[in-house]
């Protein structure tokens, strides 16, 4: 694991750990896949974690097979978010709205996608804890 994991990644499965989820990195060979799993609690979230300084295009957020294997996670019934890092700050979004937004606009801007929760990984985690435990 170590060596794999982005550093953004990494913040997340620590402060995910931390807060007593069960939280590992994901390299299990198969194309499009997520980056970690996080499970509490009979929960579990896939999460694929990405620099955001690197684009500006939400497509560009996704290697080319993200898409369909997100689609197919969430309609399996799991849910799957997209971790955004910014520096320090993150941008958490559910992947299932964020698909249907990409098919209406290929074009479409980070900036314009709506997030689920933002800020520190502490405040994503929050968020996180407080979303599971509805």
């Amino acid at each position: 694991m170590p060596g794999k994991e982005k550093p953004a990644e990494h913040k997340y499965l620590k402060e995910m750990r931390k807060r007593g989820w069960w939280a590992e990195h994901i390299d299990c060979g198969v194309d499009g896949f997520p980056d970690a799993l996080a499970m509490k609690n009979d929960l579990s979230v896939l999460v694929e974690v990405k620099d955001g300084a690197r684009t500006r295009l939400a497509r560009n957020l996704f290697e080319a097979s993200q898409p369909v294997q997100f689609h197919r996670l969430n309609d399996a019934g799991n849910t799957v978010f997209l971790l955004v890092a910014h520096g320090d700050e993150f941008k958490l979004y559910g992947t299932d709205v964020l698909l249907l937004r990409l098919l209406q606009d290929e074009d479409i801007l980070v900036s314009e996608l709506d997030e689920c929760a933002s800020g520190s990984i502490e405040e994503i985690a929050d968020w996180l804890d407080e979303w599971g435990s509805v």
